[in-house]
């Protein structure tokens, strides 16, 4: 779908130096949103769009479609861009996206060592890359990879004690 000053944006987004994927992906999320605000019968002139509006999209997304965080938060971003860009060109006189912000992104709960339990499995399994396993056999004794990779690190390989037939070997 068409939405208003798609052509400017995209070249705005160009000569930015935005990658042609990105141009792509910021293009199909402006879409998509000014598809949804038809679908609403809503209008679809730009200094028209109110932060309700972009609210009800963001929420219609979540409720219907089951977005995750990351992508609200990406489809958040893209049409803030897009908005901005029409407030610092003077075609808009407001910024819909101003007071909506980001949801947190849960951080990743922690390493998993369940790998550690079947190493051996892993080890002689020759399904599984020789340097995958060198790499796996070396982490497990605690070694980093910027430190086996180190020049030098033969000599303490060399005085590694190795603990099962299958790291021997």
């Amino acid at each position: 779908m068409q939405y208003p000053y798609q052509k400017q944006f995209r070249t705005f987004l160009h000569t930015q130096h935005k990658s042609a994927v990105t141009i792509e992906n910021y293009d199909a999320a402006v879409a998509q949103f000014f598809a949804f605000m038809v679908d609403q019968g809503q209008s679809v002139k730009a200094a028209e769009i109110t932060e309700s509006d972009v609210r009800a999209y963001l929420a219609a997304l979540q409720d219907n479609q089951s977005i995750t965080i990351r992508t609200y938060n990406k489809l958040l971003s893209q049409l803030n861009a897009y908005f901005s860009y029409l407030l610092s060109h003077r075609i808009t006189t407001s910024l819909p996206t101003l007071t909506i912000h980001g949801k947190a992104v849960s951080p990743i709960s922690g390493v998993t060592t369940k790998w550690l339990a079947k190493l051996d499995e892993i080890l002689e399994d020759d399904n599984v890359h020789f340097y995958t396993r060198m790499t796996l056999l070396l982490c497990s004794h605690g070694y980093t990879v910027s430190e086996f990779l180190q020049p030098g690190f033969e000599r303490i390989w060399h005085n590694l004690t190795l603990n099962s037939p299958a790291e021997q070997e």
